[in-house]
């Protein structure tokens, strides 16, 4: 099993992504402020993975607001994670 798609709204810079994973590693590539760091939290976030020396939680400062509109009122957030099946795999002792 793997993730296969993952959708995240309202999350810190990000307002609406869809990501689509294949079986496999990952990699994330991107300029700086590209929102990688955010990516990553939030996938930490969804499978409850924190570190004792930097707990990965969900604050205010998090949901995201369009600066640009006088009265926006942060939305939600909201993170989708779709799993697929993976039924070629050979558990070995």
């Amino acid at each position: 099993m793997y993730i296969e798609k993952f959708v995240i709204k309202n999350f810190r810079g990000i307002a609406d992504l869809t990501l689509h994973f294949n079986k496999g590693l990952k990699i994330l590539i991107g300029e700086n402020n590209s929102y990688k760091t955010a990516i990553i939290d939030a996938l930490l976030i969804c499978l409850s993975y924190g570190n004792q020396k930097r707990d990965i939680y969900v604050q205010h400062s998090d949901f995201q607001i369009d600066k640009n509109v006088i009265n926006d009122v942060s939305s939600d957030i909201e993170f989708h994670l779709f799993f697929t099946n993976v039924s070629h795999f050979k558990i070995t002792h």
